[in-house]
């Protein structure tokens, strides 16, 4: 591929891939060092979406271990719920559940969940304070000239919505890029082992609301919930509010099966009841329905660096 434009002018001495969330905290611990480092992000900055509706991060020690780092930890602990324990919801026991703690059977040891783009944006807000890192929004990195130390984008946002292409040389490269990391991707000849599995299994983002007075619709606000029945799965995960993001695991010819919004319904009465009577229809319908499934993948590579 040829890129017929100049590069820019300054040699970068760290690119960081990737503004999701190990990607700024990378670059900021570097920043804080004295180390001049650039970030890429193919997003628009700001937030994508309701805050409610995303699969929530979790946060243990090691994670706000990262966040004290960067002066945010109490911030972000604000706005997170914390879980001590698991509560498994035994099938086919009219209602019955299992609370197993963390650490013995106090409430100790908390794993905080948060919601994964609010997470993103106080952590971005945050690395922008940083004098050493730039942030550089609405770059996709196309591949990388390792021999000539050289990252190529597309750059959204030209005239007419057009794409710019931009070269960056950059000294050490970062790849913080998620799953289909195209920084990954760049180095797959020299790895001497790699693997990716993608299963039949798919997952459906679902959201349970508090009660009309505010309480938890679920025993155990506090809790990390389970339900398991045969091949399906589903966990709920607390916010702040007293509400909880489901997350429903199912086979993908389970899923496919489901079409239509008393297929939806017959599903969770069927399976979930305890759930299905909590989650108004109308928003267990259009939850179910928003998005297409994804899938879920397995990937295996050896060495991480090239």
């Amino acid at each position: 591929m040829e890129f017929e434009h100049q590069l820019e002018d300054e040699e970068v001495p760290v690119a960081v891939v990737g503004g999701g969330i190990v990607g700024p905290v990378m670059a900021y611990i570097l920043g804080e060092r004295g180390i001049r480092v650039h970030l890429y992000e193919s997003r628009n900055k700001g937030l994508n979406g309701s805050l409610g509706r995303a699969i929530n991060f979790s946060l243990s020690n090691r994670g706000i271990d990262a966040l004290v780092r960067m002066g945010i930890s109490d911030e972000v602990l604000k706005e997170a719920a914390p879980y001590y324990g698991r509560c498994i919801h035994l099938p086919n026991s009219g209602g019955k559940t299992k609370v197993e703690f963390y650490l013995g059977n106090e409430k100790k040891g908390a794993i905080h969940s948060i919601n994964r783009r609010l997470l993103s944006e106080l952590v971005l807000k945050r690395l922008e304070e940083n004098p050493n890192v730039k942030i550089f929004y609405q770059h996709q990195l196309i591949n990388i000239e390792h021999k000539n130390e050289t990252l190529h984008f597309n750059v959204k946002g030209g005239e007419k919505g057009s794409n710019n292409k931009k070269s960056v040389k950059a000294k050490f490269i970062i790849g913080c890029d998620g799953f289909n990391s195209s920084v990954r991707k760049s180095i797959l000849g020299s790895m001497s082992y790699y693997q990716q599995n993608i299963l039949d299994e798919v997952y459906h983002e679902l959201y349970l609301p508090p009660t009309q007075n505010g309480e938890s619709a679920l025993p155990y606000p506090d809790m990390f919930h389970i339900w398991q029945l045969g091949e399906v799965m589903m966990v709920g995960l607390p916010n702040k509010g007293n509400s909880f993001n489901i997350i429903l695991y199912t086979p993908l010819s389970h899923s496919r099966n489901i079409k239509t919004p008393n297929d939806v319904l017959d599903f969770f009465r069927k399976t979930f009841p305890d759930v299905q009577k909590k989650i108004p229809q109308n928003q267990l319908i259009e939850d179910f329905f928003r998005k297409t499934p994804s899938r879920l993948n397995i990937m295996k590579c050896y060495p991480y660096h090239y």
